[in-house]
């Protein structure tokens, strides 16, 4: 049988069940698939601070079909958090970038809503299986961002920003820390899917 793909979430069938079983997002939107010229792109703003490499990354996410049917329920943007560590070596947090390319396009704003509360392995090097205990424990909500969500309708969503999903565990993570601080409606905006 050959698995048919969710346009919408470059997901297989299959992955697309496992996922709404276990994961507290809903829905994933990837710009582009990690192919081509992509990773490209996408290394050389992670790896080689060419920053600028955000604003085309952030038009991959706007050009989705499915973007400018949810982008005016948006509430906030927020970034996947860098540990405090990595921050410091890398300079920046290409997550950040992305997220503030996408808002300068869309008006949307930049909440950097969830803190990185310890430091782990890049996940790229991990096996599947070991990355969800890798970054366990590793997202929290800052309370000290919730006054900026006072004005947050019940129905509005919270995308998560993130460069580039491949099992999408720390996308998950980042969304269970936010339903715990009380949200409900979380998506994924992601520059690229592998």
């Amino acid at each position: 049988m050959d698995p048919k793909l969710d346009e919408a979430t470059l997901l297989c069938e299959e992955c697309l069940i496992k996922s709404k079983e276990r994961n507290p997002l809903s829905r994933v939107i990837a710009g582009a698939s990690y192919s081509g010229k992509v990773p490209d792109l996408i290394s050389g703003l992670k790896y080689s601070g060419l920053r600028y490499l955000s604003k085309p990354l952030a038009r991959f996410i706007t050009l989705h079909p499915e973007f400018p049917v949810l982008s005016p329920h948006i509430y906030a943007l927020v970034p996947v958090p860098l540990h405090w560590f990595r921050l410091f070596t890398r300079g920046f947090n290409q997550s950040e970038d992305l997220a503030y390319a996408l808002s300068a396009e869309t008006g949307i704003p930049v909440i950097n809503a969830l803190k990185r509360t310890r430091f782990s392995r890049p996940q790229a090097s991990l096996s599947m299986e070991r990355r969800k205990s890798n970054l366990g424990g590793a997202f929290q909500f800052r309370e000290s961002q919730r006054p900026n969500f006072q004005q947050m309708k019940k129905n509005q969503l919270v995308a998560l920003i993130d460069d580039v999903c491949t099992t999408g565990t720390t996308a998950e993570l980042c969304a269970r820390a936010l339903k715990s601080a009380g949200f409900k409606n979380i998506i994924l905006l992601t520059a690229a899917k592998t």
